[in-house]
């Protein structure tokens, strides 16, 4: 229960043995030579996230995915995805589509400096 209302099963507090893994995972985009400055803030970020988290039982784990602004891809960034499962195939899709987003981007946000 929450205040008056019954929560759905998928909200019912977990039991004793019960997995209390939880995977995070932070998206961002930095330009190639701050990746590694981007990725420490975004760690900072959650530090007490995850520290609230472990006092409550859980065991937290967090990703961050830093990807270059001009569609770079970095190999910790294959390492990552790898680790939470895509491999193969569709780690080449997935790659090539995170590819094109940041380059539609990034085109968007030049043709906007140069209709100002």
């Amino acid at each position: 229960m929450r205040g008056d209302r019954e929560l759905p099963p998928e909200f019912v507090p977990l039991g004793k043995g019960d997995d209390r893994h939880v995977v995070m995972l932070e998206v961002s985009y930095a330009a190639l030579g701050l990746m590694s400055t981007r990725e420490a803030e975004k760690r900072k970020k959650y530090e007490d996230t995850l520290e609230r988290l472990r006092s409550d039982g859980w065991e937290p784990v967090l990703y961050t995915l830093v990807l270059g602004t001009l569609g770079e891809i970095p190999s910790t960034a294959v390492l990552v995805l790898e680790e939470l499962g895509v491999r193969g195939s569709e780690l080449d899709k997935l790659l090539a589509d995170i590819h094109m987003i940041a380059i539609n981007k990034a085109d968007v946000c030049i043709d906007g400096v140069f209709e100002s």
